[in-house]
């Protein structure tokens, strides 16, 4: 009853009541959910489907013979199938139902993550919102920092499900359906798992298609999916980056969509980093128009204040900022861009053959052998590449994508131990043998979090959409052979040989690093004024989460030239720039 209170009070629009249980809307229109009410549940839909959903017996039906609105296809698959009725629906969303039968609420989020959903227990109540800031604003409900969500967001720079950065305050594993009886929240099986592995393992010995047959159906699959999530009623945008990936969204967009296709590119001013110029050419080739932005070191300063202190929750993926900004300037001309998020994981990449052979092999040596060999490499100028094979905690954290904190440094900032056992990284990785690399690899590329791209889609109000996320496209190439999608001298081999079909090899077969963003030259900026600012003795000391003396030491030997402490600071200065704007320290 207070919580009603506290969301009218906030400016909360009633959806539903159907007691025990209330749901409120924030936000304008545009982001209203769907809301229904039947003889079996009461729920709240928030998201997106398309094209053919699942009927009562599991077979496909067109989206012609499904209800029109996304509320009644949802409580038409829970009135069947239940909880996991919700599996079975193609598209991004999450979703609360009361069961009135069963007096159970149940929540779900797809497997993509695009949509969030967290999740607060307290004495005989409970609360579940799409803001992190909902929650943590509730009545009775205590703000504060959590332990372990510190550890992993300094670890990672970023918090993925279940974690949050809030103790108390947990965000719904995605993929699988939970349940909330007053007691507990419950998933199906215990301790279950991310959704997204690649299905390398059980159709291992799958081999009687050919090649060009697999080309021909995943042409045709990714077709019907870019065709679903065209815009209707204007022009299409396409996140153009000049890679396989995007390239090929933007060939089949353009053979679908002709005139109302326009690409969209992201670009840097330092060449290091900037791939501008081949999606321009890939632009003019399909014949499609093409937008290009660039930004400026003096523009990301300026803007950085208002990133952290919108963003939903604290992640310091570097790209995060410019693709906040560039979603901005997307939406200026267009509501739709389709984003090719999720081919990586869904063709299956291989790590490095370094990694490899540390993960498998120089794992089994003691710790203590392996630092004193790693630090001898180290020393020696022609073997010191070969350092970190060697030097590791453990053998997850050669899989990290970015160089933040380690363990070690993070319980002597926090003031405590660390275990990262907690984390989905780690649980994830634990669950593949130790020779399973490509497996392995792929399902963690598939479930590190996508916050850049998603919380910029949210604040911006671009409805940004994944063709590779389809149920169709998926199921083509979950039944391939390996050698199909991936090999050591053609990485995602299906892609390039649908995309070879729309575009010549020489505009698009160029080396590749990703979306990545000069946030060093941003540190630096302005003699280091974000450092400066950000992580003050002052700030630090109010905020009292991290070792004041500690931090300040790793600040001047990164402003005296150690560019090796790069992640680290930046990790930082976007968790204090963010603590700055939602977080009062008590």
């Amino acid at each position: 009853a207070r919580s009603a209170a506290w969301a009218e009070a906030r400016g909360g629009r009633p959806l539903f009541s159907s007691s025990p249980v209330a749901a409120y809307g924030f936000g304008d229109s545009r982001s209203a959910p769907a809301v229904w009410s039947d003889d079996r549940s009461t729920g709240v839909f928030f998201g997106e489907l398309y094209g053919p959903q699942s009927d009562t017996s599991g077979e496909r039906r067109s989206s012609a013979e499904m209800p029109s609105d996304h509320g009644s296809v949802a409580a038409a698959v829970y009135a069947e199938h239940g909880a996991v009725g919700f599996q079975r629906l193609n598209g991004i969303f999450c979703a609360t139902a009361w069961d009135k039968q069963r007096q159970i609420l149940v929540l779900f989020r797809d497997a993509s993550c695009a949509h969030p959903l967290y999740w607060m227990q307290a004495e005989g109540w409970a609360a579940a919102a799409t803001r992190l800031d909902l929650l943590v604003d509730l009545p009775e409900v205590t703000k504060g920092v959590g332990e372990p969500g510190l550890a992993e967001y300094l670890r990672f720079l970023d918090v993925s499900p279940p974690n949050t950065i809030y103790s108390g305050i947990s965000s719904l594993e995605p993929g699988v359906p939970a349940a909330f009886s007053g007691k507990n929240l419950e998933y199906p099986t215990p301790g279950a798992g991310p959704s997204k592995r690649p299905r390398e393992a059980a159709n291992r010995h799958r081999t009687d298609a050919s090649f060009r047959a697999s080309v021909d159906a995943l042409d045709e699959a990714l077709q019907h999916s870019v065709a679903e999530r065209l815009n209707t009623t204007g022009p299409t945008g396409i996140s153009l980056s000049g890679g396989v990936d995007s390239s090929l969204l933007c060939a089949i967009g353009k053979s679908l969509a002709r005139d109302r296709i326009t690409a969209f590119t992201l670009g840097f001013n330092d060449e290091g980093f900037d791939e501008s110029n081949t999606a321009r050419a890939l632009a003019g080739h399909f014949g499609v128009a093409h937008r290009s932005y660039v930004y400026s070191l003096e523009e990301y300063a300026q803007r950085f204040a208002d990133f952290v202190s919108r963003i939903d929750l604290p992640f310091a993926d570097p790209a995060g900022l410019p693709t906040l900004m560039f979603f901005e300037d997307c939406r200026q001309h267009t509501d739709i861009l389709l984003d090719g998020t999720g081919a990586d994981t869904l063709v299956g990449i291989m790590p490095a053959r370094h990694t490899r052979i540390a993960t498998q092999y120089v794992a089994r040596i003691p710790r203590a052998v392996r630092r004193f060999i790693g630090g001898l490499l180290a020393r020696l100028p022609v073997a010191s590449d070969y350092a970190a094979i060697w030097d590791f905690d453990t053998p997850e954290d050669l899989l990290i994508r970015w160089k933040g904190w380690k363990r070690e440094e993070i319980e002597a900032l926090c003031g405590t131990k660390v275990s990262l056992d907690h984390t989905r990284f780690f649980r994830l990785y634990q669950a593949f043998s130790s020779d399973a690399h490509f497996e392995r690899y792929s399902a963690l590329l598939g479930n590190l979090p996508d916050d850049r791209v998603h919380q910029a889609a949210d604040l911006t109000g671009l409805k940004v959409r994944f063709p590779y996320w389809d149920r169709r496209v998926e199921a083509v190439i979950a039944n391939l052979p390996r050698r199909f999608r991936f090999t050591e001298e053609e990485p995602k081999r299906l892609l390039r040989a649908v995309l070879a079909r729309y575009a010549p090899q020489a505009l698009w077969d160029l080396p590749k690093h990703g979306l990545d963003f000069p946030f060093l030259a941003l540190l630096k900026h302005n003699d280091y004024q974000l450092v400066r600012d950000y992580l003050s003795p002052q700030r630090l000391q109010k905020f009292d989460i991290v070792a004041p003396n500690m931090v300040t030491e790793y600040v001047e030997a990164f402003i005296a030239g150690n560019d090796e402490l790069a992640f680290r600071i930046w990790a930082l200065v976007v968790l204090f720039g963010w603590l700055k704007h939602h977080y009062a320290a008590t």
